[in-house]
């Protein structure tokens, strides 16, 4: 999991946010980076890890209320914006694409922000998508020993943790309602 954002600026802090508080978790077989403003430098150890799943956090520009969160891929990560950082997105996810080729998939969890404003803090609706998302990956260590021997089995396919992601997610958002959660397809 790739964490991006800048932490002097409000809600952008949310991809570092996670990445610290998810390092406090066991979760097998994830590497957690935290690539603040640069995640173009951070290509080349995600590629060394030979990755079939890519997981980056960060705000994006969904066009809903602030805190809200989205699965999001592909082209989807490209319109969401990722406006305040130093490089183009789609640069990063070329870069990261030329290394990676087809073996992984790669994925956004974006948060709608509030504010980016610089010296803000992190807002109270984005802090609480924070929270949701932590409660979400503790939901998945606590899992982890009984699933961890499926991800390594040969008889599940690479795309099974993106589908866990998935159900876990809906899981998720009946147990938080006031939070608009959804996975694109």
């Amino acid at each position: 999991m790739l964490g991006i954002g800048n932490p002097l600026r409000g809600d952008d802090a949310f991809g570092p946010a996670l990445i610290e508080r998810l390092l406090q978790l066991d979760l097998p077989d994830t590497v957690l980076l935290d690539a603040g403003t640069t995640p173009e430098n951070y290509t080349g150890p995600i590629a060394r890890e030979s990755p079939d799943f890519v997981l980056i956090a960060d705000i994006a520009h969904l066009e809903r209320e602030p805190g809200s969160i989205s699965m999001l891929k592909g082209e989807e990560i490209l319109r969401s914006g990722l406006t305040t950082h130093d490089q183009s997105p789609r640069m990063f996810l070329e870069q990261l694409s030329l290394r990676l080729g087809d073996r992984a998939a790669v994925w956004m969890l974006g948060v709608q922000p509030a504010s980016v404003e610089f010296g803000a803090d992190m807002s109270p609706e984005v802090a609480g998508a924070l929270e949701d998302v932590v409660a979400l990956f503790e939901q998945i260590s606590e899992l982890s020993p009984y699933l961890s021997r499926y991800w390594q089995s040969s008889l599940i396919p690479s795309p099974f943790l993106a589908e866990t992601l998935k159900t876990l997610t809906s899981g998720l958002r009946l147990l938080h309602s006031a939070m608009v959660l959804s996975t694109s397809k």
